[in-house]
Parts: structure tokens; sequence; C-alpha cells
């Protein structure tokens, strides 16, 4: 009985060692990452998911405030193979609309890890 239970346990346990490595399907990207792709691709499409109200008071320069809410109505005018940085406040919406993307066919997805309260870099107003 007791190697079944330490048999179940260790594939238990793999089976979640697994699951934490499977892809999201987007890229999490450093702030400096995020800076290097930004300065390197000028077609970059900067998708600011915040609410308009956010994104008024400061926002990455050329960035596209495009509000989750509204993002899939917004999809048919963005190529599914654009490079698409998406950003939010702290990194949490981002992270769920660059999931719904790579969901929807979008092949080169990247999220700023941490959003804009962790860019140490410029910002507009």
């Amino acid at each position: 009985m007791p190697k079944k239970i330490i048999g179940l346990v260790v594939l238990l346990l793999a089976v979640v060692a697994f699951t934490g490595c499977l892809k999201t399907g987007y890229q999490d990207l450093e702030p400096a990452e995020a800076k290097k792709l930004i300065d390197e691709n000028p077609m970059l499409f900067i998708m600011d998911v915040r609410e308009p109200v956010e994104y008024a008071e400061v926002r990455i320069p050329g960035s596209h405030n495009i509000p989750m809410g509204e993002v899939e109505q917004q999809l048919s005018s963005i190529d599914k193979e654009q490079e698409i940085l998406v950003v939010c406040a702290t990194g949490s919406r981002s992270a769920s609309v660059a999931q719904m993307l790579v969901s929807k066919g979008y092949k080169h997805v990247y999220n700023l890890k941490g959003g804009i309260a962790n860019w140490p870099y410029e910002l507009e107003k």
C-alpha cells in the first residue's frame, strides 16, 4: 500500500511540474528587454490596455491605447504577423490580453513584465 501512495505522489508531482513548464505562447519581457525590442523594431505595435484615464496620465512613447475591454473589437485592424508588445499598469491585464492574442492566432506577442510601474525609461505625460 505505501508503495502505491508513493508512486501516486511522484506521479502527481511530475504532472504539476510539467504543467508549470507549459508555454503561454507569448513572451514576458523585463523592461530592459522590452526597451531593446522597441529600439530595434520601429514597426513594433505597443498596445497599452489600460483605461483611457490611466493612459492620459503617463504612457510609453509611441504606444496605442486600446482598453482591455475593447481589444477584441479592434483586432481586425492588427495584422496577425505584427510584433505586439502589450503593456498595462502592473503586467496583469497585459498578460491576459497577450494570452488572448495568442489564442486568436497572433504569433509575435510580448508582455511587459511588471507593467508601467516597473518601467524605468522615458514616459510621456
